[in-house]
């Protein structure tokens, strides 16, 4: 992956975000699907930008364990900024400490629990992060917010770096091979093997379930923004092969990382 395309990404992302915050009422509004009021949102947000800038510069994991859940909300208790305008001054801060942070890195970087990360991959996976909350935010407010298909494969490839280490446990039991393709991108081989994932790009020989995806389709559908029958009833996301009732148990194997 490049640095450069991963830091211009995260650098556009994250000042669309700012600026989608600054527009913010002052008033948290609830936020569809999330327990999070829009402006806790915008501090989640800032609280990555942080713990990413403190993880890249061997302080401390992002999460200390892999439970993201428990994380986010020990960072979010940490980060008091609540006003509109003060959490659009503190992201454009942060997110600029946060590349400079990364871009600095010759390591893998210890974010999740032991798990190590390259700078890019955490660029380009904070950079789905940013991009899936801007739209958390602005079907919140009514606004519009494209996503580029190109950032949503940096984001893809920085995920398929950490995924295997997300698998379930309880995933011992699932064994298929799945033949990943994004459209006007890549190939991927996907393959789990009872608790255990290995991902490789190219297009498998055999598989059990082919999925043909739009980029930004399959990232939504990925982390729950949008249902995997409405990603397959809309054509963005297309399963196929000799098992394509698999295509919605791949996102169940996994705890979100």
């Amino acid at each position: 992956m490049d640095v450069d395309a991963e830091v211009d990404a995260h650098e556009r992302a994250a000042t669309r975000f700012a600026d989608l915050v600054r527009s913010l009422p002052p008033e948290p509004r609830p936020v569809r699907g999330s327990a999070w009021s829009t402006l806790e949102v915008g501090a989640h947000v800032l609280s990555l930008f942080r713990g990413y800038t403190r993880a890249a510069t061997g302080i401390e994991p992002l999460w200390p364990g892999l439970d993201g859940v428990a994380g986010n909300q020990r960072l979010l208790d940490e980060t008091p900024e609540r006003n509109p305008a003060e959490l659009a001054d503190a992201l454009e801060v942060a997110g600029e400490e946060m590349r400079a942070a990364l871009r600095a890195s010759d390591a893998p970087i210890v974010a999740f629990g032991d798990v190590a990360a390259s700078a890019t991959a955490i660029l380009g996976l904070n950079t789905a992060d940013v991009l899936l909350h801007g739209l958390d935010l602005a079907r919140s407010t009514r606004t519009a917010w494209p996503i580029d298909q190109g950032d949503a494969v940096l984001g893809f490839v920085s995920l398929a770096e950490i995924l295997p280490a997300f698998v379930k446990p309880e995933s011992s039991g699932f064994a298929a091979t799945y033949g990943l393709h994004l459209r006007r991108s890549s190939h991927w081989l996907l393959a789990f093997d009872h608790g255990t994932l290995r991902i490789e790009p190219g297009r498998p020989e055999r598989a059990d379930c082919r999925i043909s995806a739009t980029a930004v389709g399959w990232m939504l559908a990925g982390y729950g923004r949008l249902s995997t029958a409405r990603a397959l009833l809309t054509g963005q996301v297309v399963a196929y092969g000799r098992k394509p009732w698999l295509a919605p148990r791949f996102s169940e194997q996994f705890n979100p990382p």
